[in-house]
């Protein structure tokens, strides 16, 4: 009976989810929000703006203390593209990061990554520099298998895209995580790999009062992003890290 419910739930959803696609064919966004982020070192600000297209989206984020609003703890803008593969006579959704850059300040000094597309050799070419000798230099960085990539900053946007274009009822659906804080995002998250690339699955979680909820699993840990009925990105939590964004103009 639970699991009919949940069939339901996802097949209204997505109808709707559908026909807003449809009358909304330009496909322009550009917003700007703030959100309360929470993980174990204290409360930040998240400020993201993101400004979408029909095949292209970029984001800027920026974190701060409350109490400093201009003084940024962390940087990062991200830039992915949206397309179709066809294989077979199957037509699926193409989700395509094409460049990062990335800014963090430990005990008072810089770190940097820049993350860029090469489309003639297929991969990332990585540019790190930092006062630590083993972030310093250039690199590339061959691409796993896939057709859906997303920058972790930019989940949000790209699990919207992939719960547009996904036609199980149940909705699971594979994608690869990239990501754009890379490599120092390992001193932030525990228990992760610590790659550049690592896979993910998404699926439908249920509805909790008027928002659904969406769940992400990643080597062995699930993030929980929930949306409105329009599709708006209200909050994330992420339990085995202590972390939690919401939602705080």
């Amino acid at each position: 009976m639970i699991r009919i419910v949940l069939v339901c739930l996802v097949t209204i959803f997505l109808n709707a989810c559908a026909q807003r696609e449809r009358t909304n064919t330009k496909y322009n966004k550009n917003q700007t929000n703030l959100y309360l982020f929470k993980d174990p070192s204290g409360e930040y600000i998240l400020k993201r703006e993101v400004l979408q297209s029909l095949k292209q989206i970029k984001l800027r984020q920026a974190l701060y203390l409350p109490s400093d609003m201009e003084n940024a703890l962390e940087k990062s803008v991200t830039v992915s593209e949206y397309g179709t593969l066809t294989k077979s006579g199957k037509t699926t959704l193409a989700i395509r990061p094409v460049a990062s850059q990335f800014s963090i300040w430990f005990d008072k000094q810089k770190y940097f990554s820049q993350i860029k597309l090469n489309k003639e050799k297929k991969n990332f070419e990585l540019y790190l520099d930092s006062p630590d000798d083993k972030w310093k230099g250039k690199s590339e960085k061959e691409f796993i298998r896939g057709s859906k990539y997303c920058w972790f900053s930019q989940l949000p946007e790209c699990l919207k895209r992939i719960i547009n274009n996904t036609k199980n009822s149940k909705l699971a659906s594979s994608f690869v995580i990239v990501w754009d804080s890379f490599p120092y995002y390992n001193e932030q998250y525990q228990k992760l790999s610590g790659k550049l690339f690592t896979p993910a699955s998404l699926r439908f979680d249920g509805k909790f009062g008027q928002l659904y909820r969406f769940a992400v699993d990643v080597e062995g840990q699930v993030i929980f992003y929930h949306y409105d009925k329009n599709l708006i990105f209200e909050k994330m939590t992420w339990i085995s890290q202590g972390i939690s964004l919401e939602k705080n103009n």
